[in-house]
C-alpha cells in the first residue's frame, strides 16, 4: 500500500518532501553546532570562576548542568518544532526549528534552574549565596540559625567589642539583609 501511495505522488512533491527533509535535517544540524558552543563556553567560564574562588563548587556544577539541561531542551525543541514545522514545507520547518529551540531551551533552563536550586541546596544569586556563607549557615537553614548566627556574629565584629572590626560588622548586616529580602521575596512567591 505504501507503494502504491509513492507512485501516486506527483515527482513535484516528492521534490518538496525531500527539500524539506533536508532542511530539517540543516537545522537540527545548526542547532546542535551553536550548542556546542554554548555549552562549552558556560562551562569553561564556570570553571574558571570556581578555579579563581569566585563562586563555590556547588554553583560550578548547577551551573554546567543549567547549561546541559537548557543545550538538550533546545536540541530536542528544535527537533520537534522542525516536525511541526515541516507540515509547512522546508520555510515551516525552518520557523518551527528555531521556535521550538527557544521554548524547549527555555522551558529546560527553568525547570532545570528550579530543581538544581533544590538539589545545591543554593540560591538564585552568588550575592545572596555569599551572604549565606558569611553567616556560616546554609539556605535551608531555619530563620532561627541565621538570627543565632547574625547575633554571635554582630557581638564578635561589633566595632564596641575588644577586637571588633567596623567594616566586617558593616558587610555582616548588609548580607543579613540580602539574606532577609531573598526570604521575603521566596516567602511570597
Amino acid at each position: 500500500m505504501a507503494a502504491m501511495n509513492m507512485k501516486m505522488k506527483s515527482p513535484r512533491l516528492l521534490r518538496f518532501e525531500l527539500i524539506a527533509h533536508k532542511f530539517d535535517s540543516i537545522s537540527t544540524v545548526v542547532y546542535v553546532a551553536l550548542d556546542t558552543v554554548f555549552l562549552p563556553f558556560e562551562a569553561i567560564q564556570s570553571i574558571h570562576l570556581w578555579f579563581n574562588g569566585e563562586i563555590s563548587g556547588r554553583r560550578c556544577v548547577k551551573t554546567v548542568v543549567d547549561a546541559t539541561a537548557a543545550v538538550a531542551g533546545g536540541i530536542g525543541g528544535a527537533a520537534v518544532g522542525a516536525s511541526v514545522g515541516a507540515v509547512g514545507g522546508p520555510v515551516g520547518s525552518i520557523i518551527g526549528g528555531i521556535i521550538g529551540g527557544f521554548f524547549g531551551s527555555s522551558v529546560a533552563n527553568a525547570i532545570s534552574d528550579h530543581l538544581t536550586q533544590r538539589i545545591f541546596d543554593l540560591p538564585k544569586s552568588i550575592a545572596v549565596e555569599r551572604a549565606y556563607n558569611f553567616l556560616g549557615v546554609r539556605q535551608s537553614a531555619l530563620n532561627y540559625d541565621i538570627n543565632q548566627s547574625f547575633r554571635r556574629l554582630a557581638s564578635q565584629y561589633h566595632p564596641d567589642a575588644r577586637y571588633g572590626d567596623k567594616k566586617l560588622f558593616m558587610e555582616l548586616q548588609s548580607n543579613m539583609q540580602l539574606i532577609t529580602e531573598d526570604r521575603k521575596r521566596n516567602f511570597r512567591q
